[in-house]
């Protein structure tokens, strides 16, 4: 995935602002900026099945339970169905399974599902989530938990003590997907509008321009996968 680092867009964002991205970052501001982007990719993650977020990709059950976030394979965020064979070849009449999640796993129904064998999973990639805490070499982290090392966020998916974020085996890097920048600026500068007295016509503006944003990338991609779409995303300056 072609990604934007977070501190990136961190530095656009305040500088946009009128905050010079030079100085120290404050704490307040700067935690309250990570959770007004973290909102902001969370809701355009479900807003479309974006490429390279929204994949279909096969696993083999342990029984009838699949680990969402394991070390060797792409992180699963929603799940979006469950089939007994690739969706994808025309050939194969995927059939879908019912199945439950937990905060940690996928559970294959055992009446619909032969134990061990494998499935097609269609999921999202989990949603980003970010932080100014740098990550600390003498700490002991648990899964969930969220670094900012170097200009990226790290969220780790093991309890871990003195591994680095670049150790795959613990931590998975939060990627912002390029196409998604310029939404995720905007969407952070109208929340930030809409904290200062007077600026409220500004923050509806913005929110306005954010969301023609994301949809003129969702016709971009439907275009590029041979669609034709009802409509197109226009915004009127």
């Amino acid at each position: 995935m072609r990604a934007v680092a977070f501190q990136k867009l961190i530095d656009a964002i305040t500088a946009r602002a009128g905050i010079d991205p030079a100085l120290p970052e404050d704490s307040l501001r700067g935690a309250l900026l990570a959770d007004y982007l973290e909102d902001a990719l969370e809701y355009a993650w479900s807003f479309y099945e974006w490429e390279d977020v929204t994949l279909t990709e096969s696993r083999t059950p342990a029984t009838h339970t699949i680990t969402l976030i394991t070390a060797t394979a792409n992180p699963i965020g929603e799940v979006l169905a469950v089939y007994d064979s690739d969706p994808a070849d025309p050939t194969s009449a995927a059939v879908e399974l019912t199945y439950t999640t937990t905060d940690t796993t996928l559970v294959l129904d055992a009446d619909s599902h032969t134990a061990n064998t494998p499935v097609f999973v269609k999921f999202r990639l989990p949603a980003p989530a970010f932080t100014i805490a740098a990550y600390e070499t003498t700490r002991a982290y648990a899964p969930g938990d969220v670094v900012l090392f170097g200009p990226d966020c790290y969220r780790a998916f093991a309890s871990t003590t003195g591994n680095a974020p670049t150790s795959t085996a613990h931590w998975k890097k939060q990627e912002i997907p390029h196409y998604l920048g310029e939404y995720a600026k905007t969407s952070v500068l109208a929340e930030i509008a809409l904290s200062a007295p007077g600026l409220e016509q500004r923050s509806d503006y913005l929110s306005r321009r954010a969301e023609g944003q994301l949809m003129s990338e969702m016709d971009k991609q439907w275009f590029r996968r041979g669609r034709h779409h009802h409509y197109t995303a226009r915004f009127t300056h």
